[in-house]
């Protein structure tokens, strides 16, 4: 049995091997039927070429040697050939007496560039071919006419270098791959019909182009027309979904529209597209994303209104261009790096609170910049780069809560800064350089939370008199006070550690300084920092001898004797076991302690210990709103005569503060239904009860509130005035207002108590 089995097995294997042969031998004498028209012709001519199977390549394959039914071989020169007609081609198989005894239909074709037909016109394409192959007719450059036949796709690199001057893709092809028309430097006018989606470069370095129809596209694809040097305009349908990488390089368009279905812009689309002026968005945009480097270098001037949608932009995105306001949506979470470096047109930013990254260098460069405003309720909470590097117009900046790290650079070159707030959070300044030559800043102030700070972060800030470390400092870099105008350093008892020349060498500083060190420490710690400053500043890897003796020769005195010293030292003082609080309540060195910026609950806490000091009165008007209202907002519709007003209360800092202080907090809002409540700002005393109308809300515990008031006409004098309320001591003799005008002006002022009229409902 297993015998008959193993040769009927071999009989099959035998069989299966002589039906290949068969079927190798068939092949070698097949050839394909089709017509040419050659050049001075008026009629085709039908021609075979040989060795060819059911796949066709007229560029390479097809041979000198042609048959014909009236001669066996007739040598053909390709060159004649001017029209190429596939569209009916037939496969013969010829048996040994040249007898066709099978045929069938060309349903694929493959093409090659090596051997372009160079003098072809016309080429019509088979009926049951669906896909013009790679390379079919690259570098034709006499052909003007294609006939698609049942084509629905062009492959990669199909009609590359031909010299159309016109062409319209009908409907039916759906599918351009990469490159496929790229190169046709005399093609002029494009016209696609059909619902197509674009691989890359589909249209490159066409440079004659100048009229573009794109009736229904998926996308445009990425390099779809860059290098088009004479392309000045091209409209975007609705219903693209994508503008791909590099699409409109190398153009010269001067606007673009952005359709609303487009959710994505892809990498460098115009980048230094000089020409291009202007880009708007539709309404009700899908787009979410904006890649790198998308409209860097190009001619963007004037407004760009970002929709609301966006969530990122990346690096680098409109950096050099000459924008001269930019919208960011609600939306946003992301800016990356350098996504405005240069935009020297930039005069203001607001960041919207949904951001979470602000990227490296993000606004770098931006010489006229001179506000940027990010909120309290910011969610930035990156590593801070070299963002605001070279902004030399800034004057102030905000650092967000959320921000612990702040890197290197980054306010390096802002020679108009004033003012730079850094919130409760930040807890390393990590690298250097920071404030170099900050020479408008006179004054700095650290957050309790800063634990360290990195070396050399001031140089050449040649107007900087004050430095002010908070509580939790730990680790001071080296070289960071050298310098000229120094007078006063603040430093807490929680610093252990103390960088090389902290103080510098050579000329750094001006030898007539007189800086003194105010240390909350101990005697005991306050002469272990003096041995590290004279340490530090004599040692240094350079060999440089200090300037002065001055630089490490403090001298070392209490807190009681600093404060009972009413005329300004002669020499460096180290003044150790001073509280800044006690200073203020005993109304003493007036000239000399700074104002004590608290914040939020640090702020209320802090308060009882020195109510009443004449100094406190400017802290508390400028930040007890920001301690008790989080937030605040209003909006007016004055259609139906309402406003709307939002409040949020931060009651762990009221109760900490009436804890300790035991104290009361009253607070509300005050509504004026005319300009009343105008005057009241201006110290106008004489005002009618009945214009203004006071809200407490003070003895119900609302997280948050929401006020509608209505009926107030459409007088557009009408106001909701923010926040009024007071902190009132034990003995209510003191007594600290706050009025917050979050409608008519964006400072506040503050007033006593007792002015605010006494109707209420």
């Amino acid at each position: 049995m297993k015998k008959k089995l193993l040769f009927t097995l071999t009989l099959v294997c035998l069989f299966v091997f002589l039906f290949t042969l068969a079927i190798s031998a068939e092949e070698k004498n097949q050839y394909v039927e089709f017509k040419v028209m050659l050049a001075g012709d008026t009629e085709y001519t039908t021609v075979y070429t040989v060795n060819s199977h059911d796949t066709w390549n007229p560029g390479i394959t097809m041979s000198y040697d042609f048959y014909t039914d009236s001669e066996r071989t007739v040598v053909l020169d390709k060159t004649q050939i001017v029209i190429l007609d596939l569209s009916e081609p037939v496969v013969h198989t010829l048996d040994a007496t040249a007898a066709p005894v099978r045929q069938s239909t060309i349903t694929r074709l493959v093409g090659d560039a090596n051997n372009p037909l160079t003098n072809v016109t016309h080429i019509y394409l088979p009926k049951k071919v669906d896909t013009v192959p790679n390379n079919m007719c690259k570098g034709w450059t006499s052909l003007t006419t294609v006939d698609f036949g049942g084509a629905t796709k062009i492959s990669d690199s199909a009609f590359e270098n031909c010299t159309f001057t016109e062409f319209t893709v009908p409907a039916q092809i759906t599918q351009f791959n990469n490159n496929a028309f790229k190169g046709c430097a005399s093609l002029q006018k494009l016209t696609v019909l059909g619902n197509a989606n674009f691989g890359s470069g589909v249209f490159q370095n066409c440079t004659s182009l100048t009229d573009v129809n794109l009736v229904q596209p998926q996308i445009i694809g990425s390099s779809m027309f860059q290098g088009c040097s004479s392309l000045t305009g091209i409209t975007i349908p609705e219903g693209v979904t994508e503008i791909g990488a590099c699409a409109f390089m190398g153009t010269q368009i001067s606007t673009l529209h952005v359709p609303s279905t487009v959710t994505k812009i892809g990498y460098q689309v115009a980048e230094n597209v000089t020409t291009l002026k202007s880009i708007t968005f539709a309404e009700n945009s899908q787009l979410t994303f904006i890649a790198h480097r998308t409209f860097q270098g190009s001619g963007l001037n004037g407004d760009i209104v970002i929709p609301e949608s966006v969530t990122t932009i990346d690096y680098n995105a409109f950096a050099s261009t000459v924008i001269t306001s930019v919208t960011l949506p609600s939306t946003l979470e992301t800016i990356g790096n350098s996504v405005f470096d240069g935009c020297t047109g930039l005069t203001e930013v607001t960041i919207p609170d949904a951001v979470t990254t602000l990227g490296q260098a993000a606004f770098k460069g931006c010489s006229n910049l001179k506000r940027v405003n990010i909120s309290a309720n910011s969610q930035i909470s990156n590593k801070w780069i070299s963002i605001f590097r070279g902004c030399t117009k800034l004057e102030s900046v905000f650092v967000p809560p959320l921000v612990t790290e702040i890197g290197y650079d980054n306010f390096w070159d802002c020679t108009a800064l004033t003012e730079i707030t850094f919130s409760e959070g930040l807890k390393n300044i990590s690298g250097g350089n920071n404030f170099n030559t900050c020479t408008a800043l006179e004054k700095i102030e650290f957050p309790n939370s800063l634990t360290n700070i990195g070396g050399s972060n001031f140089a050449d800030c040649t107007s900087l008199k004050e430095i002010r470390f908070g509580n939790g400092l730990v680790t001071l870099g080296d070289g960071n006070l050298t310098l000229k105008k120094l007078e006063k350093v603040y430093l807490p008892a929680s610093l252990t550690s103390i960088g090389a020349h902290i103080l510098g060498y050579s000329s750094a500083n001006d030898s007539s300084n007189n800086i003194t060190f105010i240390f909350t420490g101990t005697k005991a710690q306050a002469e272990a920092l003096q041995l590290a400053l004279k340490e530090y500043t004599e040692a240094n890897a350079s060999g440089h001898a200090p300037n002065s003796s001055k630089f490490y020769d403090a001298t070392l005195v209490s807190a009681t004797e600093y404060d009972a010293d009413t005329t300004a030292p002669s020499d460096f003082h180290l003044v150790y076991d001073y509280s800044a609080c006690k200073a203020f309540y005993n109304n003493v060195h007036k000239d000399k302690a700074p104002t004590y910026d608290f914040c939020g609950q640090k702020y209320i806490s802090d308060l009882y210990e020195y109510i009443g000091c004449e100094r406190c009165n400017v802290v508390t008007e400028k930040k007890a709103g920001e301690a008790v209202f989080t937030s605040r907002g209003y909006s007016k519709d004055e259609t139906n005569g309402s406003i709307m007003y939002d409040l949020i209360v931060n009651y762990t800092a009221i109760a900490n503060y009436e804890e300790k202080a035991g104290a009361t907090l009253t607070f509300g809002l005050v509504v004026s239904g005319n300009s009343a409540l105008t005057s009241l700002i201006d110290g106008d005393e004489e005002i009618a009860s009945e214009d203004v109308l006071k809200i407490k809300f003070g003895d119900t515990q609302y997280t948050k509130l929401q006020i509608k008031i209505t009926n107030i006409g459409t007088d557009t004098t009408a106001k909701v005035h923010a926040c009024a309320y007071v902190i009132e001591s034990k003995d209510e003799t003191k007594a600290i207002s706050y009025i917050g005008n979050g409608v008519t002006t964006s400072t506040s002022t503050a007033i006593s108590y007792g002015e605010i009229p006494s109707s209420e409902e």
